[in-house]
């Protein structure tokens, strides 16, 4: 127990000396910090006693206690003496930091007294002032401010610029740069605020200024010190003006040239911007376009043309008529040509002094040079169709008028002659004649359709092998008149069903054989040919079609163009063949329809032989669709007792449909439009028209306004009856709008008496259905 009591009583007292030494320490370091000299001394000698009054209790324990048996008092000595030991550490690690952020405040503050010296130089005004006192306690640069600076109050120079501030713009951190705010913005823990404004003298022009304030804290005082910079910003503005145009516009270089001095300001980095770039900052504009122009100039180029536009002389004439002047230079680099232009503007007339602009205009030329081609291509696609549309209106007179010439003729012919059998052989050649004429109009109009982009399929189920039987009972007949070995090869698609448009794709079959019978002479060759192979898709089959003959061939120049609309090779065998020059072009638009393409390979005197090759949807469980023409029987039906109701505008139409109705049996009424007809049809009882044939186009009502009018009415009866359209217009929306309007049955003129009597019973079965 003795040896703990020592050991508290004595090492206690130690370690108090060495805290009354240590804190001694603090409070100097203290003082220091502070700079207050009253404040060392108070910290210096009252918190002494209270540690000294501790080192008599060690002394007066180890004195009194004889025993040396009493170990709390020591105990509670030793621990306060500990306690303000560590104490003294954490005190003495906290006085550390203090003074690195001293010293450092004390370097930034250098720093930027520096700095802002620097800039005072070449600033409008300058001013360091006290923002906890309010003093400026230094100032310099030019004479913004009517008043006396250094010594002032800050708010005086605040003032003093408010009487020339005509706008604020742009302020970044603090929202105002009176004191107060400054040093909350600093508070805060920001050094700096900016702003710009637009000030205005009754001497000076209007100019923007650039405010920025910097602050920090003084070492010596702890007052905060702002250091504020007004500075032009013209300049400034006008370069980032500039520059933000050279970065829109993609410029390989901007620079300012000064006395036959460049200076560069931005350069691009995009393809061929270093054909232009010089490999200096600085430099002589003459050894620039030595070295970048004029060594690049491709050898035909006019070397003094383009070295002229660029002579500093010439361009600061030009600048003296306009706002900036622009040359186009066309160098090679890399063995590439680039197009540059030169874009100078002037910045002042008391010396040479401009800013210069090199952009790559290379695209531009180039998309230039393409429009060109595609102009010129378009301008001669034009000028080729123009000639071919020349070309057929040419043929097409010579071709209409032709069968126009017989039908007119033998009409003449038959009207004079009272001998029936000649009668009968002179309208067999109107009646050819005319049919002719109907496959011409026939040809122009499916064209025009093609052209127009509204030619639409009709997909059905259709039996190749029953197509090319119907291809073959058509044909036999014409190529044995004719002496032509005539054949069809139909084995390679026996049975076969498949999903297209049997009209058109007939009508392509029929004008490859047709062509095939025009050009091959007496005593030659014409075959078709079908094949199928399996697809790659397993509900399609690929189809291909041969149409060959031995007849006069196609010249090698005319076979590229055979597809074309309105060509016609230009020699008398094919001259003197009748002809639209239109079927190459329908059959190779519908075959590319169905997605398939059609070749041909030919030769002059050897013959042409045409392949068509398809893809085609198989047609399963579908039964085939019948192409041949619906005939009917030579014993046409009779419609005795029934009663039609015509209504047509055309007087010859209503003349020529009335004696072909009545022959079969029909009574006629007639009437001049549509309304003319609704009203005889309203008046007359329900049951008294079995029958409507109402013409499409009329005036005053047209046939759709008409059979809406009729499927609208009251009595069922009436509603109800057949209508017939009848019309000129034979494309597939046509009959589609005549459906829409109410029309069961669509006949196109001109119609024989046998599709008249057929469109009739059809129109008889629809209304019995319904």
């Amino acid at each position: 127990m003795e040896i703990y009591f020592n050991i508290a009583v004595f090492g206690g007292a130690a370690l108090m000396v060495t805290n009354i030494v240590r804190y001694f320490l603090f409070a100097r370091a203290l003082a220091s910090l502070d700079g207050r000299k009253r404040a060392f001394r108070v910290l210096l000698y009252l918190p002494n006693v209270l540690l000294i009054s501790f080192l008599i209790g060690y002394i007066l324990v180890g004195i009194l206690d004889d025993n040396k048996q009493d170990w709390v008092v020591p105990s509670i000595l030793l621990g306060g003496s500990i306690f303000v030991a560590v104490l003294l550490e954490i005190m003495f690690r906290i006085i550390d930091k203090i003074r690195g952020q001293i010293h450092q405040n004390e370097l930034r503050y250098d720093e930027t007294e520096r700095e802002v010296k620097e800039l005072s130089s070449t600033a409008l005004a300058f001013f360091r002032v006290n923002l906890t006192h309010d003093p400026v306690l230094n100032a310099g640069g030019s004479d913004l401010y009517e008043c006396d600076t250094v010594g002032s109050s800050y708010e005086q120079i605040l003032s003093a610029r408010s009487v020339n501030l005509v706008s604020r713009f742009d302020s970044k951190g603090c929202h105002s740069f009176h004191r107060e705010d400054l040093i909350a913005h600093f508070r805060a823990g920001h050094e700096t605020a900016s702003e710009i404004v637009l000030c205005r003298r009754e001497d000076r022009p209007a100019a923007f200024v650039f405010f920025k304030a910097t602050m920090a804290e003084d070492p010596a005082t702890g007052d905060v010190i702002a250091f504020i910079v007004e500075e032009d910003y013209n300049e400034k503005m006008i370069l980032d003006t500039i520059l933000n145009r050279a970065l829109s516009y993609r410029y390989d270089i901007v620079c300012s040239i000064i006395e036959g001095r460049y200076h560069l300001i931005a350069t691009g980095t995009q393809e061929g911007a270093k054909a232009i770039l010089p490999e200096e900052d600085l430099g002589t504009y003459q050894e620039f376009c030595q070295s970048h122009v004029r060594a690049r100039l491709p050898k035909n180029e006019d070397v003094e043309v383009v070295m002229s536009s660029l002579r500093l002389e010439k361009v600061e004439e030009e600048l003296k008529k306009a706002t900036s002047y622009e040359a186009s230079v066309r160098i090679w680099h890399e063995g590439k040509p680039y197009y540059k232009r030169f874009t100078f503007y002037n910045v002042t007339t008391d010396t040479q002094f401009f800013v210069l602009l090199v952009q790559d205009t290379t695209g531009i030329h180039e998309e230039r040079a393409r429009q060109n081609e595609k102009l010129s291509a378009a301008l001669e696609q034009a000028r080729m169709a123009n000639e071919s549309k020349t070309v057929f209106f040419s043929n097409m007179s010579h071709d209409i008028r032709t069968p126009m010439n017989a039908i007119m003729g033998f009409s003449a012919l038959a009207k004079r002659s009272d001998d029936v059998e000649k009668i009968h052989y002179y309208m067999d050649k109107v009646e050819r004649s005319g049919s002719h004429l109907l496959s011409l109009i026939n040809d122009v109009l499916e064209m025009s359709r093609i052209e127009s982009g509204k030619i639409e399929l009709d997909i059905k189920p259709v039996n190749l092998g029953k197509t090319l039987d119907d291809v073959h009972d058509l044909f036999t007949h014409q190529m044995e008149e004719k002496g032509i070995d005539f054949a069809v090869d139909k084995k390679g698609v026996q049975d076969l069903e498949v999903l297209i448009d049997p009209y058109r794709f007939n009508r392509v079959l029929l004008n490859l054989v047709s062509n095939a019978y025009k050009f091959t002479p007496k005593g030659g060759k014409v075959s078709v040919k079908a094949t199928s192979a399996s697809s790659d898709d397993p509900d399609k089959v690929k189809i291909d079609v041969s149409v060959k003959d031995t007849g006069i061939g196609m010249s090698e120049e005319f076979a590229k163009h055979v597809f074309e609309a309105y060509e016609r090779e230009n020699k008398a065998t094919v001259t003197n063949t009748q002809g639209s020059g239109l079927g190459m072009a329908i059959a190779k638009s519908i075959i590319d329809l169905v997605g398939g393409n059609i070749d041909v390979k030919t030769a002059p005197g050897k013959g042409t032989e045409f392949i068509i090759h398809l893809e085609l949807p198989l047609a399963k469980n579908a039964k085939g669709e019948d192409q041949s023409e619906s005939v009917v029987s030579e014993a046409l039906p009779h419609f005795d007792g029934k009663r039609v109701l015509l209504a047509d505008d055309s007087e010859i139409n209503r003349e020529i449909a009335e004696i072909l109705l009545t022959e079969i049996g029909f009574m006629v009424e007639s009437a001049n439009n549509g309304k003319e007809a609704c009203d005889m049809l309203f008046s007359k009882p329900s049951d008294y028209y079995d029958i409507l044939l109402l013409d499409v186009q009329m005036p005053v009502m047209d046939g759709l306004e008409a059979s809406r009018s009729i499927r609208a009415h009251a009595d069922k009866r009436i509603a109800s009856l057949p209508i017939v359209a009848f019309t000129a217009n034979a494309f597939k929306e046509d009959w589609e709008m005549a459906k829409e309007a109410g029309m069961d049955v669509f006949l196109c003129k001109p119609a024989t008496q046998e599709q008249m009597a057929e469109a009739f019973v059809e129109a008889f079965d629809i209304a019995k259905k319904k």
